[in-house]
């Protein structure tokens, strides 16, 4: 789920590195910093800290955050007003009705017994990373970044349509957390 910012600074803080300082465009829109996330394709720190500056009202400012770079020979690539966006890096956040699993053997295979020779994930690679707790949606990463959504039947048996079970693929697990996961939460809350 990218996010977008505008470049405020850039600063470095003698022993820690650089700094970016950049405001929240989207109000409202929440954000998080696991392992390899990028602001503007440029790597940072899981550091972030919310600097302690006011508006031109006086007003304290919450629309303000500091992304410590990994690199400092990034810190020119850099531009005050640039708007640029912040992509989650390699952990996957789960929102309620979804949930990780740890033991994920046994969805793994019942996936291998229901899909017909026909069926798109059929000789694939799967790994069942987490679950709806609430009906029996599976979210499965396919090699390197492909995922997919399947629910399963629990026939236990080889479905005769390669329609079944129902599965939807995606790119990315970014594309799946904000198509499938946030949408989910929404609709599981109400």
């Amino acid at each position: 789920m990218a996010v977008k910012f505008e470049i405020e600074s850039v600063f470095k803080i003698t022993g820690r590195g650089y700094f970016v300082t950049a405001k929240l465009v989207e109000e409202g829109k929440g954000f998080w910093l696991p392992e390899n996330s990028k602001l503007g394709n440029i790597e940072i720190t899981t550091s972030l800290t919310q600097p302690r500056a006011i508006d031109e009202n006086g007003n304290v400012r919450l629309d303000l955050w500091a992304f410590q770079l990994k690199n400092d020979s990034d810190s020119e690539k850099f531009k005050e007003g640039e708007i640029v966006e912040l992509f989650p890096g390699d952990e996957i956040k789960f929102l309620p009705p979804w949930m990780k699993i740890e033991s994920k053997g046994n969805l793994e295979d019942e996936l291998r017994k229901e899909i017909s020779n026909e069926h798109l994930l059929f000789g694939k690679v799967v790994e069942a990373i987490a679950k709806r707790e609430d009906n029996d949606d599976v979210l499965f990463k396919i090699g390197e970044q492909e995922m997919a959504v399947v629910h399963l039947t629990w026939k236990g048996k080889k479905e005769s349509s390669s329609e079944y079970p129902k599965t939807k693929t995606f790119n990315h697990w970014t594309e799946v957390y904000e198509r499938v996961i946030v949408t989910d939460n929404k609709e599981y809350e109400i």
